[in-house]
């Protein structure tokens, strides 16, 4: 499959918050991507469409192992299945951590970008 990195859609005027600018100023305060997305993420999400029964899922073992995949193509390592959890993001991921390793009361410094401000809520 081919990826198209030279251009990008005109996403401006589709609801979107990032593109919810005033004209000419460039939106650089929220990580969403500019280019299409893959045509095997587009086919895949295409199928569970054509399906019409959308309920909740939960990531099989391909999820993990596309992750341990990448890692070791990136990083000439390969993390082990059952070493990785799934989760909704980058900041329920980092909510969740702080939980875990800190109790009330604790100073936690969380270093920016951080785009909830209910980050600890």
């Amino acid at each position: 499959m081919e990826y198209d990195f030279e251009n990008a859609p005109d996403r401006s005027h589709t609801d979107l918050v990032k593109w919810d600018v005033k004209p000419g100023e460039l939106p650089m305060w929220i990580a969403d991507m500019d280019f299409k997305t893959a045509p095997e993420i587009i086919e895949a999400m295409q199928a569970k469409i054509s399906l019409g029964a959308f309920g909740y899922e939960w990531p099989q073992k391909d999820y993990f192992n596309a992750v341990a995949d990448w890692y070791e193509t990136e990083h000439g390592c390969r993390p082990h299945n059952d070493w990785m959890i799934f989760t909704t993001g980058v900041v329920p991921a980092i909510s969740s951590i702080v939980r875990r390793v800190s109790h009330i009361g604790d100073n936690v410094l969380v270093q920016e970008p951080v785009y909830s401000h209910k980050l600890l809520v």
